[in-house]
């Protein structure tokens, strides 16, 4: 009777034992994930913390910052060419986003010319060119975008042309920017 007791007992320990283990790793590894969630990114040897960690140390309201990421609007975003970088091959372009959450962006964008009065896409070369399946978030109020559209769109003659980059506000929409290649 007694080795039965003995045993019962030695059963109950084991699984007690092995519940804690299996909870102890399940909530380490749950800290390892939280810790994944969290990207560091180097921009101009500056290192950069992303949202997600600002989130994660309370640093920001999450219910603030699902109310202003639902609110993020186009019509608070512009851009335009920046002064004296206009060629017949690029521009870099100034774009200033006066959200309260930036908004993110693709590096597609396409190009197209004024013919009568009304926007018509230009052709674009796809044999060299593919895009990157990336997004990015715009990192501060005031932002540059370099385009060289030489190998999608080659020289671009004289004409009234604009650039739609596209940007996710609340879903993905072009923002545009006008030029005149003289």
């Amino acid at each position: 009777m007694k080795k039965k007791i003995f045993i019962v007992v030695l059963i109950v320990i084991i699984v007690t034992l092995s519940i804690i283990a299996y909870l102890y790793f399940k909530q380490k590894n749950t800290k390892k994930e939280d810790e994944q969630l969290i990207v560091v990114e180097q921009n101009n040897n500056n290192i950069q913390v992303s949202i997600t960690e600002q989130l994660l140390n309370g640093e920001i309201d999450i219910t603030e910052y699902n109310e202003n990421l639902k609110n993020r609007s186009i019509n608070n975003v512009i851009m335009k060419v920046k002064e004296d970088t206009l060629t017949p091959t690029g521009a870099t372009f100034i774009i200033i986003d006066k959200n309260k959450v930036f908004c993110d962006y693709t590096p597609q964008y396409k190009i197209e010319i004024k013919k009568n009065g009304k926007w018509q896409e230009l052709e674009a070369n796809f044999d060299d060119f593919s895009w990157e399946l990336t997004t990015y978030t715009f990192t501060k109020e005031v932002n540059e975008k370099k385009v060289d559209w030489s190998k999608l769109y080659g020289e671009l003659k004289k004409g009234e042309y604009r650039i739609g980059i596209k940007i996710f506000t609340t879903e993905y929409e072009y923002l545009y920017a006008e030029f005149s290649i003289k």
